[in-house]
């Protein structure tokens, strides 16, 4: 059970996050340097932001995100967001975050795995004026490694959050967001502190249960 000095260090650590990280640029889509379709190519193309003092290194078919993040300027309602990401070897300990139905550097929806004395996954809405909230937390059975790949897939369907590990087809977090201050927002990658490799594979939007289209194609895991 989560106790009450561990919530307030969620909540306290999550708003002081989004609160204090100004800096902020366009940048082209980090989806750009991993293989393109023609069919998605509207993805491809799309204007990114990025806040903190992040330090951005596309490779082949990944992107290294480190102390900031980068929120894709687009309005998904319903979506599906799935990547790998994995910390490099050397690092002391896996902090592997992505956000989802982000509006803004203040107002996002972000989940991470996390390993080090943690051990967990963790879902979180970071808002302003008093709009965070916890939403989740889900202990892991297994100590997360740098150097291993992980493949994290969140789906919202209205209110509704889940959160799912690997090829695990039952979410670790399902969760309602009964007062949920907006309903729309992009995708993020990057938000903690050490260096992650993260190599995104799908954002699908849906209407309803039925997809009505791709942003971005299915990319390989790298090696």
């Amino acid at each position: 059970m989560l106790s009450r000095r561990r919530f307030l260090s969620h909540i306290s650590a999550a708003t002081a996050y989004a609160w204090t990280n100004k800096a902020h640029a366009e940048m082209p889509s980090p989806l750009s340097t991993v293989g393109q379709n023609p069919a998605s190519s509207d993805a491809e193309t799309a204007r990114w932001k990025s806040y903190g003092r992040i330090v951005l290194q596309h490779l082949q078919d990944s992107t290294i995100v480190q102390d900031g993040f980068t929120i894709e300027q687009r309005q998904y309602g319903d979506c599906e967001l799935s990547f790998d990401g994995r910390a490099p070897q050397g690092v002391p300990e896996v902090q592997i975050w992505s956000g989802i139905k982000c509006r803004d550097r203040d107002s996002r929806y972000v989940f991470a795995l996390r390993g080090g004395n943690n051990d967990d996954l963790y879902l979180a809405r970071y808002g302003a004026d008093g709009a965070a909230k916890f939403l989740g937390i889900a202990s892991l059975d297994f100590h997360p490694v740098p150097g291993d790949w992980y493949t994290l897939r969140a789906v919202t369907r209205g209110n509704r959050i889940l959160i799912f590990l690997n090829q695990e087809t039952t979410p670790r977090i399902n969760v309602i967001d009964d007062d949920a201050p907006w309903t729309e927002g992009g995708v993020s990658l990057g938000g903690g502190w050490l260096p992650a490799w993260q190599n995104p594979r799908c954002v699908t939007r849906y209407s309803g249960s039925i997809q009505c289209g791709k942003s971005c194609s299915l990319r390989s895991k790298p090696a």
